[in-house]
């Protein structure tokens, strides 16, 4: 590698041999020494393949010094969508709303003005992940974007197959984001995914036992803060399932007219067993509430409350007479009256009125009313056979009866399709900006009891069984996560 009279610009090796043994030993990978992987024996070796060349050639100088990167090239999207999502996924948003949305508007700015070019081989599992996880981020933040064709897949990569058989078998409609976000605690006490794809340095905070300690808290400060705030939406619930059932079941038509009629006037005077029971719990949770909010908002809600459950109990009387009378209501009669007596309404106002939302019944917003029509579509997909064993109405029945060529199979895959028009719709009224005058917490309220319907009747009728989601409710609220 020493030139030959090097003072008269001559360009062969002095020794000869050198130049031989950089052809025979350097391997197609670009190092010398043995065949293999790299090892610090062959650095030397190496080093000495690329001097040579270098030194022959004649490349020196600043400008190509200055082109070698100090650190490998990362891609700060990438990165900032990944704290983004982990934030999310630890459950911490809320104290980064403001960060959250300048690094999801500078990406959606970003994507708008990128142009389609072919994706590298070799970077297309990156900007796969990347677009998704873009995606996923963008929409559920209410931006109005679309997702990109892939052609690509993956074979071999079992390490994700629990994750991806989670996903598919559970949609991210029918979970409830509390106990995403304790798995995701959960998952990265033990192991870090992103370790793999990124670099240490940026991550590692996962794996910093404060901060999990923190996220941990944050978790059991939620649960405590879920309970204040749903405390007069689970004791309607309670009351609601009762009433419900002593209006299928247990009462006759004379009592039962004169339990409505005593909640219409809220009078319980001449009321006796049950419906004695009954108005009373229901004055009890009425007062408490209308309570409450006077107190924080000097605000009187007691005759919205009232004429609420008045209204509620109205459409349970309706019902009731139907089954006893044998009389069969049109679809759009039936849908009226059934998605009052779903009582989804009825059960998340004692939340909503402390979130700024106007409580007046004659003019319920649209996004209730298509929560409270997806309510009751739900919960009859997976009912009929059971109510038409009673004899209760039911719309897939209903749908059945007024197109007898159509079958009951017919009859759920079109209920289906209208739900998930309802369903699309919710959501672009919820995410989007600008589709209606709710606060924003009011929308994502909207959209939880929504993910708590589904996860109810996603794929049978959850709400009647007394353990299937007792497990689910326990690590969502009581039980803590351990901490190591």
């Amino acid at each position: 590698m020493v030139p030959d009279h090097p003072k008269q610009g001559t360009s062969f090796p002095m020794f000869k041999g050198c130049l031989e043994w950089i052809v025979n030993n350097q391997s197609e990978e670009g190092f010398g020494g043995e065949v293999g992987i790299p090892t610090i024996d062959g650095l030397p070796s190496t080093l000495a393949c690329l001097a040579a060349p270098i030194k022959t050639w004649g490349i020196v100088g600043e400008e190509n010094i200055e082109k070698v990167p100090t650190t490998y090239p990362v891609d700060g999207e990438l990165i900032r969508l990944c704290l983004v999502n982990h934030i999310q996924r630890l459950g911490l948003a809320e104290h980064f709303t403001k960060e959250i949305d300048e690094v999801l508007e500078n990406i959606y700015r970003s994507y708008k003005n990128q142009e389609s070019r072919e994706i590298d081989l070799h970077l297309a599992p990156a900007k796969i992940y990347k677009d998704s996880l873009a995606f996923r981020l963008l929409r559920m933040h209410g931006y109005n974007v679309t997702p990109k064709p892939q052609s690509l897949c993956f074979q071999g990569n079992m390490k994700q197959k629990g994750k991806i058989e989670h996903e598919l078998r559970q949609p991210w409609i029918a979970r409830l984001d509390h106990l995403d976000q304790r798995m995701w605690i959960e998952q990265n006490k033990i192991d870090t995914l992103w370790i793999e794809k990124a670099s240490f340095d940026w991550l590692s905070c996962l794996h910093n036992d404060k901060l999990m300690q923190a996220c941990c808290g944050e978790f059991q400060l939620s649960a405590i803060n879920l309970q204040e705030r749903i405390g007069g939406t689970h004791k309607s619930s309670i009351l609601v399932t009762v009433a419900d059932d002593l209006y299928d079941m247990e009462g006759s038509l004379d009592d039962l007219h004169a339990l409505t009629q005593a909640v219409q006037r809220w009078d319980g005077r001449g009321l006796s067993g049950h419906g004695d029971i009954i108005f009373r719990g229901l004055d009890d949770i009425v007062s408490e509430i209308a309570e409450n909010h006077l107190q924080q908002y000097g605000i009187a809600i007691t005759e919205n409350l009232r004429q609420l459950w008045g209204e509620t109990f109205g459409s349970w009387m309706m019902e009731t007479t139907w089954s006893k009378t044998g009389y069969l209501p049109s679809l759009d009669e039936y849908l009226q009256t059934g998605m009052t007596s779903i009582a989804t309404h009825t059960m998340i106002m004692p939340a909503l009125c402390f979130l700024n939302y106007d409580l007046k019944s004659d003019h319920y917003q649209s996004i209730t009313k298509l929560l409270m029509a997806s309510s009751r579509l739900l919960n009859d997909i997976q009912s009929y056979q059971k109510e038409l064993e009673v004899g209760k109405k039911n719309f897939v029945i209903l749908y059945s009866k007024a197109n007898p060529k159509a079958g009951l199979e017919t009859s759920i895959k079109h209920v289906k399709e209208m739900l998930d028009e309802m369903k699309k719709e919710l959501l672009e009224q919820a995410l989007m900006d600008g589709l209606n005058d709710l606060p924003k917490t009011c929308n994502h309220f909207h959209v939880s009891i929504l993910r708590v319907f589904y996860m109810f009747f996603n794929s049978s009728n959850l709400f009647d069984s007394v353990t299937e989601l007792l497990h689910d409710i326990n690590r969502a609220i009581h039980v803590p996560i351990p901490i190591k």
